[in-house]
Parts: structure tokens; C-alpha cells; sequence
């Protein structure tokens, strides 16, 4: 009995482990796409690394990643997770914005490592220093606030 119990605990800490964020905030409808397979998002939904986040119409939520970094998407809006490590030694975030408003408090990533954080769009790869930033993207239109701290702008193309 104890080897069944600690068998199901390894399993289910390994399959938490892939979990990097969470919505604590949603409104609306949007899908996740995961390893080719569509998800609907709920409440209790969680991201892992590669997902990529479609928001519907009239939809917004708020991700909660594993560093205290919160992304905030609002409606007809794609987010992807390129990447994403938070361990003691080893941090890193990367994700690509294709489409829609999105607004960014980093968490602990954007503080211990800022060169590590790192927001990509069709045209500029964002590299945050501890800060917030507001970006709305329609079209060959990019729009990037910064409503507090600093972050360093690269011109890119995207394919």
C-alpha cells in the first residue's frame, strides 16, 4: 500500500511539474493549444511551456506564472510561451505576443535576472528590466507603453 502511495505522489509532483502558471482571473471564452490538441479555458486552467493561448471576443483573464509574473490579455488576442524556467539558479521567460493587448508585471525572473525576461512581437523583441509594460498589437501596428521601470526595445522580423 505505501509503495501505491508514494508511486501516485511521484506521478502526480512529475505531472505538476510541467506547470508553469495559472488563471487567476477569466471572463469570456479563449483555447489553449497544447501538442496539437485544442483545450477550452476554464478558471482552473494551468500553461505549460510551448502552449499557445487564443482569447476569443469580449474575453479577458489573467495568468499567474510560477515568479509572481502576471500577463494580462484582453480579447481576439495570442499569447505563446516559448519558454519559461524558474528554478534557484535558473530563470528564464520568453513569449511571443502575435496579436491583441496584453499588459505585463514581472514577477521574480524580471528581478533576479532581467536579461532573462524577454517579450517577442512580429517587428521587436522586448527585453524587460523589473517593470510593467502595456502592449496592443492589430495588424502592422504595434503599440508598447511602459507605465513603470525600463525595458530595451530590438527591432525583429518574425517568421
Amino acid at each position: 500500500m505505501k509503495k501505491i502511495i508514494l508511486i501516485l505522489l511521484f506521478i502526480s509532483n512529475f505531472l505538476l511539474a510541467n506547470n508553469i502558471g495559472k488563471i487567476v482571473s477569466f471572463n469570456g471564452e479563449a483555447t489553449i493549444l497544447r501538442e496539437g490538441k485544442t483545450i477550452q479555458v476554464d478558471k482552473n486552467s494551468v500553461f505549460q511551456k510551448d502552449d499557445t493561448l487564443n482569447t476569443k471576443e469580449n474575453t479577458k483573464l489573467q495568468i499567474l506564472f510560477l515568479d509572481e509574473t502576471i500577463i494580462s490579455i484582453g480579447q481576439n488576442s495570442t499569447l505563446k510561451i516559448n519558454d519559461y524556467l524558474f528554478e534557484e539558479k535558473n530563470t528564464k521567460a520568453e513569449f511571443t505576443m502575435a496579436k491583441g493587448i496584453f499588459r505585463t508585471i514581472t514577477g521574480k525572473i524580471g528581478k533576479i535576472a532581467p536579461e532573462n525576461f524577454k517579450l517577442k512581437t512580429k517587428s521587436a523583441s522586448i527585453g524587460i528590466r523589473g517593470t510593467q509594460i502595456v502592449v496592443a498589437l492589430e495588424n502592422n501596428n504595434e503599440k508598447i507603453f511602459c507605465t513603470e521601470g525600463q525595458i530595451e526595445i530590438k527591432t525583429q522580423i518574425l517568421t
